[in-house]
């Protein structure tokens, strides 16, 4: 069933331009780690189970959380590398439109499940998800579905890093098929980032505009504000979308395409 999920997702990008080849993982959706985000996120976190209730009635006793990269173009990365204040045409362009189509292959990955006599939901099409853009943080994180998947581990700025980079737009799906879990290289949070291991790179520090990252991490509130009302103002409508992204911090950096040299 995997390779045939892997097929029909990829097939669904072949005539779009903004990302490449996906990459894939999966996590049994009771592995505890779900349990864990509701102290390291927050309560108000769903679990797989509960994401499940939500759509059927019903808790889920055993299951898949399956999750898909989506890898940015490298055109849309490169042009992106010598901004220093706001993000490329094409870089806001591909966090506007090329999220649709990431919603477009939520889509597809509930049909093809449900065309394999299977229930799924991506939990992110739940009217109960919810996200407080002031505190930054939503009862379902895709970044965090992907740690658990396998497919990476965070860097200073929040960002995913990925065998891909952290330049990539993510997406979940819920199902009671059971599928083989992906191993992770590491439950370290940090496994990949050369600065929370030794202090070296740090880059992406000197990247962000508005002084968001430091050795101390990220500061999403800083953060938020700079996008709110430094970004979004001027952007969004000179490329003519609704949310134009930033995306500094994971582009001209050792993390921007693959894991850092040094490590695994």
């Amino acid at each position: 069933m995997k390779f045939e999920f892997e097929k029909t997702i990829t097939n669904a990008l072949k005539s779009q331009n903004y990302f490449a080849t996906p990459i894939f993982g999966y996590a049994d959706s009771s592995d505890s780690l779900f349990q864990d985000y509701k102290q390291i996120i927050g309560s108000h976190h769903m679990t797989p189970a509960e994401a499940f209730d939500c759509r059927y009635g019903e808790p889920l006793s055993t299951g898949t959380v399956v999750v898909w990269l989506l890898p940015l173009v490298k055109e849309t990365i490169l042009s992106n590398r010598p901004q220093k204040e706001f993000p490329s045409r094409a870089w806001a362009r591909t966090r506007h439109f090329g999220e649709m189509i990431n919603n477009e292959i939520r889509k597809h990955a509930e049909v093809f499940f449900s065309d394999q006599g299977k229930r799924a939901i991506a939990p992110l099409f739940l009217e109960e998800w919810s996200a407080n853009y002031e505190e930054c943080t939503s009862n379902w994180s895709e970044r965090h579905a992907a740690f658990a998947a396998g497919l990476g581990s965070f860097g200073l700025s929040d960002a995913l890093i990925t065998p891909v980079g952290t330049a990539h737009r993510i997406g979940s799906l819920v199902t009671d098929a059971v599928l083989e879990s992906t191993p992770r290289a590491s439950d370290q949070p940090y496994h990949h980032c050369p600065f929370k291991q030794d202090g070296s790179c740090g880059v992406c520090i000197k990247r962000c505009p508005t002084g968001a990252i430091t050795a101390d991490g990220h500061d999403k509130q800083k953060c938020h504000f700079y996008l709110r009302n430094h970004v979004f103002p001027k952007c969004n409508p000179e490329f003519g979308v609704d949310v134009s992204g930033c995306g500094l911090c994971t582009t001209f950096v050792p993390c921007e395409q693959r894991i850092p040299p040094g490590r695994k």
